[in-house]
């Protein structure tokens, strides 16, 4: 039954009068409707729940373990999820699936399915997938035996769920994964490559961070050569700056130059602190006349002579087929991200 009652969703079972059973209390929300009756096999109570979960809402994980709790240790769970998963042989992968199976995966339950359609829907530019399937615990998977029969009553199929004391041969899919793999903890945001950190959506927030927290480290390592205190002359501290410091920001500057203004700040601040630092500058001196009197380029400044030279460097280059990477072939910008060769 419905939780408000009126005739639409909801689950039922149908069993026997001759085999032992009771009914324990139905689970009615929106979200979930389940119906569950105890009977007895060969090792004790095994609770089998029928439930229909209607497709229009969002169900998180914690509700799904919630929801399983209530089912003891032994159970049977089938029926409409309307939750898709490749690991239960749907076609693709939903958000309501992954929270599901992130549900299995914490209470170390298992599915069992024909790993054929199910639904068939009426809109001929829809395609039929599984959503129709067990979650089973307690019981080993090699006793069951699933299969999708293919006499339409409605638009699903009926999925008939065998379950014996012994083992069955089934003719299951081989798959080169564990059921339980958790591929989303797989998943990286960034990647490290030729010494350049490469995030999900190239923000190069993470590359930028990590180069300023190695100009934090060098610089505490070099602070007694570069502060007041230093007896070296100030061109001779700028150029420890230029040799050691600089390079580790600078490097691939052509491809994380497109990096958004408030990334690019970041290593702005740590320049023109540096040039306090070296010049023991008073306050009332800018920022500006610091870079200018030490004929220092800001790093908007470094970013463009640095692709300008990238750029002579590959239209003189011997090799024919580096000229065309400088090719001005229309491209599909996203917002207002940027290429090298818009720099």
């Amino acid at each position: 039954m419905h939780p408000d009652c009126t005739a639409h969703g909801g689950s039922a079972i149908i069993i026997k009068s001759n085999i032992k059973h009771y009914e324990t209390e139905p689970f009615r929300t929106p979200k979930i409707q389940a119906t569950s009756v105890v009977v007895e096999d060969w090792r004790g109570h095994l609770t089998v729940t029928a439930l229909y979960s209607p497709p229009k809402h969002v169900i998180k994980k914690e509700e799904y373990i919630n929801f399983f709790k209530t089912l003891g240790p032994r159970f049977i769970a089938g029926g409409d999820y309307n939750s898709k998963n490749t690991q239960w042989g749907s076609l693709l992968t939903t958000p309501r699936g992954r929270q599901l199976q992130a549900a299995i995966n914490d209470l170390h339950l298992n599915t069992i399915s024909s790993g054929e359609p199910t639904y068939w829907p009426t809109d001929p530019e829809k395609v039929p997938d599984l959503v129709d399937f067990g979650i089973v615990k307690g019981i080993p998977t090699g006793c069951f035996k699933c299969t999708s029969l293919q006499e339409l009553s409605s638009d699903h199929s009926v999925v008939l769920l065998e379950v014996s004391q012994k083992f069955t041969c089934s003719n299951s899919m081989a798959m080169l994964h564990e059921r339980r793999t958790n591929w989303d903890g797989l998943e990286a945001n960034e990647a490290r490559y030729l010494g350049l950190y490469l995030d999900r959506r190239l923000t190069w927030k993470k590359h930028i961070f990590t180069k300023r927290k190695a100009l934090g480290i060098q610089l505490r390592k070099m602070y007694w050569m570069l502060g007041k205190k230093s007896q070296l002359t100030m061109s001779n501290k700028l150029l420890l700056y230029k040799c050691i410091l600089k390079p580790i920001w600078t490097y691939g500057i052509q491809l994380w130059g497109t990096a958004a203004n408030s990334n690019l700040e970041i290593l702005q601040r740590f320049q023109s602190k540096m040039l306090r630092i070296i010049t023991d500058a008073p306050w009332f001196v800018t920022n500006q006349q610091l870079h200018h009197d030490l004929e220092i380029r800001t790093v908007q400044e470094e970013i463009k002579h640095s692709v300008k030279s990238y750029r002579n460097r590959l239209e003189n280059h011997p090799n024919i087929l580096t000229v065309h990477l400088m090719n001005n072939i229309t491209m599909f910008k996203r917002l207002k991200r940027k290429s090298p060769r818009d720099l």
